[in-house]
């Protein structure tokens, strides 16, 4: 009887426990947090829509004409030749706007130059130490702090070097130019106050005017140049008359020796009769004091945020002058056939097409662009457009944007001009000849780069904007979150802390905090 007794609380106890264990299951499993993957609460964005408008044709033709102060080099194709899309059928002269791309290019180079130039005189500055003795403080004595503005004028540290295919640098002077001691430091690989070795030694063509116009090139290298002693700043013909026999010609050899006028050189500057020597250990080294030490750095960051914004425009005009030459090369609009092609030269005059291409397939779309959106757009662009007739909706490919514009014919608005465009529609649509339909411009820039989620499940705390998501061990983290802007009036813009796989939670459920447990989406599941 004791026994079956013993079997029965036993039995309860057992009972008893798989029940707890299952309320606990229970218990933790109601205190887990509920995440969202990042992926259902994003949206798209393809950047600023604009809008305008045209219409489908199908019988599309391409007359080309020729272009007033253009060449033409060569045409590429004859009547009866079959084209597609972006073929290419003339080639205007390119010999000008080649040789414009290769200043530029050496604009670009030399600015680069000069920025790692910059850069290791500002690292140099900055690691640079300075001491005053007594009441009097050592300084560095340079030509722009001895002569004022005058060290902008004529060659000087800041100079352009334009660099040459061989590795040496050309720089053009007029015999009356000042040169600067800087110029010389340069020469030498020299920071500009030449107290330390920044880069290695220059070789440079100097090329100088006389006053009749008659130039002369001279070798220098810098390695084995000599600093005049004491010389702030001289003419270039009489720094030339001072090096004349360590000045070389290209191919290495010295330039004769031949009589000069006698030099004039600036002495230096005097010094007050109670200045002290400097006494820093190290005889007649110089250094700069605190306050001077820091104007420079900031002069010199400054001159290095001038150079790389230089650098950026001249970037710029490069990529400019790249796409003028790619412009100079008229490419088909349609898939078709070459109808016509006049010989050079050409009636211009009389609005001859220098040649015709005629259309055999396919749909085309034909708008314009405002003169605002024409500096947003470009061939090879795609522009949703949508049938007021059907409401359907399609994609079609800038092929050509014509340079000229056309009568505004809009009764509402300003006035502003306007400029033809033709797309190429692909694939077998349901679309019929001069249906209308509206015309939607997506910004390039932002297409497919940019994360939007729901502005709900981003917190703000103290301003700083944060969201709680899920680690590696399925617990809740607090992130703090970069955002942008605001689109819809819904989604924000996420810069940086969250991406596409992660999963979040509502940052302001109750008792939520970081380490719990996080109940995560699997993949299917809504």
């Amino acid at each position: 009887m004791k026994k079956k007794k013993l079997l029965m609380f036993g039995g309860m106890l057992f009972i008893l426990l798989i029940g707890g264990i299952g309320c606990y299951l229970t218990f933790m499993r109601s205190n887990e947090i509920e995440t969202i993957p990042v992926a259902h609460l994003s949206t798209s964005w393809w950047g600023d829509l604009e809008e305008s408008s045209g219409y489908i044709a199908s019988n599309m033709t391409q007359e080309v004409m020729l272009e007033n102060f253009k060449t033409v080099k060569e045409v590429l194709v004859a009547e009866g030749d079959r084209v597609q899309v972006g073929d290419p059928l003339i080639v205007y002269d390119q010999s000008l706007k080649e040789l414009e791309l290769q200043v530029q290019q050496s604009k670009v180079k030399g600015l680069d130059v000069q920025i790692q130039l910059a850069k290791k005189e500002l690292k140099n500055l900055q690691s640079m130490s300075s001491f005053a003795t007594g009441s009097n403080q050592a300084k560095a004595v340079t030509a722009s702090q001895e002569e004022g503005t005058d060290a902008k004028e004529g060659l000087n540290y800041n100079s352009e070097f334009f660099p040459l295919e061989d590795g040496t640098y050309q720089v053009e002077a007029h015999q009356k130019d000042r040169l600067h001691v800087s110029f010389l430091y340069r020469l030498k690989g020299l920071d500009e106050v030449g107290k330390t070795t920044v880069f290695a030694p220059m070789k440079l063509i100097l090329i100088v005017l006389s006053d009749d116009g008659n130039k002369e090139s001279f070798f220098i290298d810098g390695e084995g140049l000599k600093i005049p002693e004491g010389v702030v700043s001289m003419s270039v013909g009489d720094y030339l008359s001072l090096i004349k026999d360590e000045i070389l010609e290209p191919d290495g050899e010295k330039v004769p020796g031949q009589e000069e006028p006698p030099i004039s050189v600036e002495p230096p500057a005097a010094q007050p009769d109670d200045e002290e020597p400097v006494q820093d250990g190290t005889e007649g080294e110089d250094t700069y004091s605190k306050e001077e030490l820091q104007q420079l750095i900031q002069e010199k960051r400054s001159a290095v945020r001038g150079l790389e914004l230089d650098y950026k425009e001249a970037l710029l005009k490069e990529q400019q002058i790249k796409k003028e030459i790619e412009q100079l090369t008229v490419r088909s609009s349609v898939n078709g056939v070459v109808k016509k092609v006049e010989d050079l030269p050409s009636k211009i005059d009389d609005g001859t097409p220098l040649l015709v291409v005629t259309s055999d397939e396919g749909f085309y779309l034909k708008g314009t662009l405002n003169e605002y959106q024409l500096a947003k757009v470009d061939v090879g662009q795609v522009v949703d457009i949508q049938s007021y007739e059907t409401g359907m909706s399609y994609e079609a490919r800038i092929t050509e944007i014509y340079p000229y514009p056309v009568e505004d014919n809009q009764d509402w608005g300003p006035k502003v001009s306007r400029y033809p465009f033709v797309a190429t529609i692909e694939g077998d649509q349901q679309l019929s000849p001069n249906m209308n339909v509206s015309v939607t411009l997506k910004s390039p820039q932002e297409e497919g780069q940019t994360l939007y989620i729901d502005m709900a499940y981003v917190g703000e705390d103290h301003g700083q904007k944060f969201v709680y998501k899920v680690d590696q061990n399925k617990r809740l983290v607090k992130e703090r979150v970069q955002t942008g802007k605001v689109i819809y009036g819904s989604y924000i813009e996420i810069l940086s802390g969250v991406n596409e796989e992660d999963h979040l939670a509502f940052p302001y459920t109750k008792n939520i905090k970081d380490g719990l447990k996080a109940k995560v989406m699997l993949e299917g599941e809504e």
